[in-house]
């Protein structure tokens, strides 16, 4: 699938979202999405193909386009309620523990990969986010190397909060983490922790990144307004910056608002109220997202 560029035209005009009862973490994550135009774009081009059936058997997608189309109308409020409700159904069919409750503080990373798991089931929505890694795995005993594995993330996981800028760039490309002590090296039979190295294959038109700021130590996040990748043939891959998820307070509590591009430039949602802002780095950064632009809107940027 091929890359699809941002879509200034489709930008929506800035507007607030009530607190419905500790939802900060709800509206700040359908702020950033809303900002994602090809999400919306693709949508539109699939619905308009009928081959989902989106108001039956993809709800959450339909009532999320449905809000995308009513931002600046008086059924605004009427649509996010449903789109909550829907969230909190999803949530509770799940079989894992990463389940959201109405009416208490739930955690924005958590709350945006049951919406993945939502883009997950479209082939055409889930390649826009899909990013492929290969992933190996190193025995710090024997040496050895797994096999490698391909991995498809939606969520690009920064696991050292004290990296910075242009590190971003080339951390995203390849990095590595330790992995606990659990797998067994079929070389050797050693059970200790492991070196797990990803290298990116393929990228998906948004990137979103998420921070691990709770480590004890929340520390200022940096990271670029604009990411550049090189393809085979050595050409700049171009993303900006469109959206960030911003979390005050600990893992224990807290308020989440976000920053994201609207009609009329960058502006900080923050529930109901609306005003000016900039992008850029702060200790509150939790979830980060950039877009593709095309090769003429990366000139324009410089």
């Amino acid at each position: 699938m091929s890359l699809v560029p941002f879509d200034d035209e489709l930008l929506i005009e800035p507007v607030g979202f009530n607190n419905l009862g500790n939802t900060c973490y709800f509206n700040s994550i359908i702020q950033c999405l809303l900002s994602c135009t090809s999400l919306f774009r693709k949508i539109a081009e699939l619905a308009k193909q009928e081959k989902y059936r989106f108001d039956k058997d993809h709800k959450f997608i339909y009532k999320l386009f449905k809000l995308y189309m009513l931002q600046n109308t008086a059924n605004k409020m009427a649509s996010l309620v449903d789109l909550y409700k829907e969230l909190l159904s999803i949530s509770n069919e799940r079989i894992d523990n990463v389940k959201l409750s109405a009416g208490g503080q739930q955690d924005a990373h958590e709350t945006l990969m049951i919406i993945f798991d939502q883009f997950d089931k479209i082939p055409e929505i889930k390649a826009l986010f899909g990013n492929r890694y290969s992933t190996i795995i190193k025995c710090s005993k024997c040496g050895s190397h797994s096999e490698p594995v391909l991995v498809n993330d939606m969520l690009m996981k920064i696991t050292n909060p004290s990296i910075k800028y242009p590190s971003l760039n080339k951390y995203l490309y390849q990095n590595i983490d330790i992995l606990e002590a659990g797998y067994t090296c079929a070389n050797c039979k050693d059970k200790s922790a492991k070196i797990r190295r990803h290298k990116l294959l393929t990228l998906g038109t948004i990137i979103s990144v998420v921070f691990n700021k709770y480590d004890g130590n929340k520390k200022n996040i940096e990271f670029p307004k604009r990411l550049i990748f090189k393809n085979s043939s050595q050409e700049n891959i171009n993303y900006k910056l469109i959206a960030q998820c911003e979390h005050v307070g600990s893992n224990r509590g807290g308020h989440y608002y976000a920053i994201c591009n609207r009609k009329n430039g960058v502006k900080q949602l923050n529930d109901s109220n609306v005003s000016p802002s900039s992008f850029g780095n702060n200790k509150e950064s939790y979830i980060v997202f950039y877009h593709f632009i095309n090769k003429e809107q990366a000139e324009n940027l410089q």
